[in-house]
């Protein structure tokens, strides 16, 4: 289970019954390249402006990483063209940067201390990650121009 926005055009009645009069193939070559571009523009803003290089430093609004793994992940999904499209991620974790988690138990494990190189034996405890901290997609959408949230 991943995150994902659901990217889809909507309009007042007025623009609807107007759109609607239009030749359907065209209505729909029209709205598939529009939703196409916002979804490809949220998808990079995601990906290269909300993650940023940090390897393990907290940075308030924005996602640090050390691997490239999440950020790559997140993408745009096409197959709803010419009604939706979706952007998100495959990865499990990726829905904890988004909608945040209570309550998660991180098994007890080991980890190095760079400076010393020395390991330490690290607990079971409990995480709680706050929603809309350091979210992802939708920041990326909110970011790009003309997209309406």
């Amino acid at each position: 289970m991943g995150a994902f926005l659901t990217i889809k055009l909507e309009g007042p009645k007025e623009l609807r019954a107007k759109l609607d009069r239009l030749d359907p193939t065209r209505n729909a070559e029209i709205f598939s390249r529009s939703i196409r571009t916002v979804a490809t523009l949220i998808a990079a803003n995601a990906r290269n402006v909300q993650i940023r290089r940090g390897g393990g430093a907290v940075h308030p609004k924005q996602l640090t990483h050390r691997t490239f793994t999440l950020r790559d992940s997140i993408g745009p999904d096409f197959r709803g063209l010419p009604q939706f499209a979706e952007v998100g991620t495959e990865k499990d974790y990726g829905a904890i940067h988004e909608f945040g988690v209570s309550n998660m138990l991180v098994r007890s494990h080991q980890r190095t201390i760079k400076k010393t190189g020395r390991r330490v034996n690290v607990r079971a405890f409990t995480r709680n990650v706050p929603a809309n901290v350091r979210v992802l997609v939708l920041v990326a959408a909110r970011s790009v121009r003309g997209a309406v949230f």
